[in-house]
Order: C-alpha cells, then structure tokens, then sequence
C-alpha cells in the first residue's frame, strides 16, 4: 500500500520529469531556430553569389533540405496561361523543366491568393474547401507552400509536400519558407536582369 510519504515521492518525481521535458523542449527549440538562423543566413549567401537562376533554386532546395524534408519540392512561375517548372525534384530526383497549362490547383491558390499555405492533413478535404482541384501527379498527404512575388504581386509558388505521410510539415517549416521565398524572389529578379543586361550587350 503506497503512504502519503510515498504519494509525495511519486508527485515531486512527476513533477521533476515534467521539468525536464520541459526543458528538453526549450532548448531543442532554441536548437531549432539556431539552426533555421544560421540556414538562412547561408541560403542569402548562397543565392546571392550566384547570377544563374537553376543554380539559384537548386542550392535554395539544398540548403532548405536542412530543415525539412525537401525530396518532393517545386517551384513554379506563372506564364501568361501556363504555370512552369523551373525546379522540380519528385521522390529525391530533380526532373525536366516543364510547363502546363494553369488551372485551379493548389499552385494556382497560393499564386491568386498571394498568401502561404500549409495543410498538415486531410490534404483532399482541404483541396475540396480551398476550391482547388486535383492535378495529375502522385497525390500529396502533407503540403506547404509560399508565393514568390515579383514587385510585390504573386508570380510564383515554392511548394514541399508528402506523398507518404501526413503531419510531416509544421508553421515553422512554412516560416521558413516565407523567408526563403522573399530572398528567391530578389536573386531570381537579380539573374533575369543579368541575364537580359548580357544579351542586351
């Protein structure tokens, strides 16, 4: 039979493991935002000292890849009718630039909405309330998307998902995103005028 002197052991042992979760929690925190801190300050690094937009976005995917899982990862821009691939990695392997035609998928919300979006589960619920439809490709459990804007309208979408589970992104992840996509949206503007000032010459 437990006493009440063993009832008291009992709450200050739980009261002291409750403690040091609580810690663990903090200072894995801490570790995280360290981390995405110094991640950032080395994808503005990295993007910055290049004029080549295909080695812009695939040293962004890279370096994004440090902080959450990156092995499905596009960005796309729109084109008049059409939405195009610049980078696209599915399942780890960086596949052919590509164009389609736009039509009211996901992609084409966050560029029409200007507004980042994240759906951690039931992706086909969400899809459903969001208006969007579903465009071939291996369907997504898990989504997390920012705009790419160009003089402050939407122009583009940087997007990572989960064909396999859901819950895999979190608000951080998207705030990270958020950021890298604002520092895209300059060193892909930055490489277009070079790349024009060059041909102009």
């Amino acid at each position: 039979m437990f006493g009440s002197s063993n009832l008291r052991l009992l709450i200050g042992l739980a009261l002291q493991i409750g403690l040091t979760l609580e810690n663990y929690v903090v200072m894995h925190d801490a570790q995280r935002r360290t981390k995405e801190f110094e991640l950032l300050t080395q994808i503005g690094q990295a993007i910055s000292s290049r004029l080549d937009q295909d080695e812009i976005l695939r040293a962004l995917q890279k370096e994004l890849g440090q902080i959450f899982d990156t092995s499905n990862f596009y960005i796309a821009f729109e084109d008049g009718d059409d939405i195009r691939f610049e980078l696209e990695v599915v399942d780890g392997q960086f596949q052919p630039k590509r164009s389609r035609k736009a039509n009211n998928g996901l992609t084409e919300y966050v560029i029409r909405a200007g507004q980042p979006l994240l759906i951690r589960s039931d992706l086909e619920k969400a899809r459903e309330r969001l208006g969007a439809i579903y465009i071939a490709g291996k369907p997504a459990k898990c989504f997390c998307a920012a705009p790419i804007s160009f003089g402050g309208k939407p122009a583009g979408v940087m997007a990572a998902m989960s064909t396999e589970r859901e819950f895999v992104f979190e608000q951080r992840d998207l705030e990270v995103m958020q950021i890298a996509a604002g520092q895209v949206s300059v060193a892909v503007e930055n490489a277009r005028l070079f790349t024009e000032d060059s041909d102009f010459q």
